[in-house]
């Protein structure tokens, strides 16, 4: 007869301070595997992504997002997705639970993860400085859902999320998907044609401080590398078929006129660029794709 299993490790608590952060180091699910993370890269560096958690309804259950698309449509995300939902992964439940465990667990989830809620707390730099990185918010962890990673993006608050409110720099990703959630196609010739209550007059009042706003073509995927440094490339002024044949110049020229119609009197327009993305390869001296 076999002694049946301890319900909790009892000797936890006496083991040394260092192997107790390790356990919960180990314990905590890397960003890429919790489909509903917000990821966040923090000056292009792809080898220790962080993550906004949201608790906004339209990213609880991502799966009736995946039921509701052909086979035909899915990208390769969404087949990494549901590869993963058949295989078992973590939620943001289980990061939850470790912020609230105990005060080690939680300085560990805290060096990784982000609350999408209002807090008394001090901003945590160890995440990202506000001030002087660079954020770049490719969408969400495995299905890349524009519609519900933007639908966080305008979500209304009553106070901006903390390492947001007074970020000077953002990095988004300009695809088809984006440029027509923003409505700037089919209809790009005509900007007055945008209505002012549409995305950017929404999402902009979460960014005060913003001064500058880079889009960024990521045509190779390099996005989802586990390993290595992106490098923004600024492309020559040519129509690109990533972007409907438009130069990257028009492209900037139209989002800076948008985003002017929306902004609130007396606030400046960020500066907009339109970049490539392209691996640095002194961060990966393999010179070759990761497994992912």
């Amino acid at each position: 007869m076999t002694e049946p299993k301890p319900s909790a490790f009892t000797v936890f608590g006496s083991l040394p301070p260092e192997i107790q952060l390790t356990i919960w180091e180990v314990a905590l699910p890397c960003p890429r595997d919790v489909p509903e993370a917000i990821l966040v890269f923090v000056n292009f560096d792809l080898s220790r992504p962080r993550a906004i958690l949201s608790c906004i309804d339209g990213l609880k259950d991502l799966s009736s997002e995946i039921d509701v698309v052909s086979p035909d449509n899915w990208s390769k995300d969404d087949h990494k997705y549901i590869y993963r939902r058949s295989r078992g992964f973590s939620t943001k439940e289980d990061v939850f639970s470790l912020f609230h465990t105990c005060r080690k667990s939680r300085a560990v989830a805290g060096k990784i993860y982000s609350l999408d809620i209002e807090s008394n707390e001090e901003w945590n730099t160890e995440l990202w400085n506000p001030a002087t990185d660079t954020l770049y918010l490719p969408g969400l962890a495995y299905l890349r859902s524009h519609k519900s990673f933007i639908k966080w993006l305008a979500e209304k608050r009553e106070r901006p999320h903390p390492g947001l409110q007074s970020l000077v720099n953002l990095a988004l990703t300009l695809n088809p998907l984006f440029m027509l959630t923003t409505q700037l196609i089919p209809d790009f010739d005509n900007v007055d044609d945008v209505h002012p209550a549409g995305f950017f007059n929404s999402w902009l009042r979460n960014f005060p401080a913003l001064q500058m706003l880079d889009l960024y073509i990521d045509p190779l995927g390099l996005g989802e590398r586990r390993r290595g440094c992106l490098v923004p490339f600024k492309p020559l002024d040519i129509p690109m078929m990533k972007l409907y044949n438009l130069r990257p110049s028009r492209v900037e020229n139209n989002i800076a006129l948008l985003v002017e119609k929306c902004l609130p009197q007396g606030r400046e327009v960020p500066f907009i660029e339109v970049f490539v993305l392209c691996l640095d390869r002194r961060t990966s001296p393999e010179h070759r794709d990761d497994p992912t």
